[in-house]
């Protein structure tokens, strides 16, 4: 009991006693472990995948310390950690969906005042056009068709 005396004495950043602290995390709430799914290569292997409702985490580390992965999560979004590369050639890289690389940037080329070179060309998908516009097409008919109904 002496020593919950001293930890009474202690205060941690915001206020709050350190026993206090420590008795707020033993009583806290913990997860169902059926809603986290970790699975590894070994028992001890550094190369995980970990699974919770919200999130998942793909990773591996060779000296297991120094963790490199991939992570997403609902509401954080994506997270790369550790080099990154891409085997792919310039005009086969899209960005944000209708951008792809200029591949006149692989001439080596400068872009000056003169001679601007975008490193961006603007390429939608021709796919998902033809299928939006076909869908337009067939709204505006029908809305047509409900429209000189109601007028004759």
């Amino acid at each position: 009991m002496a020593g919950e005396k001293n930890l009474d004495s202690f205060k941690t950043l915001d206020g709050f006693g350190l026993a206090d602290r420590i008795e707020s995390i033993r009583n806290r709430q913990q997860k169902p472990v059926s809603d986290i799914k970790i699975m590894r290569a070994a028992p001890r292997a550094a190369t995980h995948v970990f699974v919770t409702p919200h999130s998942i985490e793909m990773g591996a580390s060779s000296d297991g310390e120094t963790a490199v992965g991939v992570g997403v999560h609902s509401n954080k979004g994506v997270v790369i950690k550790g080099n990154v590369g891409i085997a792919a050639m310039p005009q086969e890289i899209s960005i944000g969906g209708c951008w792809i690389m200029n591949p006149f940037m692989m001439t080596c080329l400068p872009s000056t005042v003169g001679t601007p070179i975008p490193t961006l060309l603007f390429a939608p998908p021709m796919g998902s056009l033809r299928s939006l516009v076909s869908s337009v097409v067939s709204i505006s008919a029908a809305v047509g068709a409900i429209v000189g109904k109601n007028l004759a």
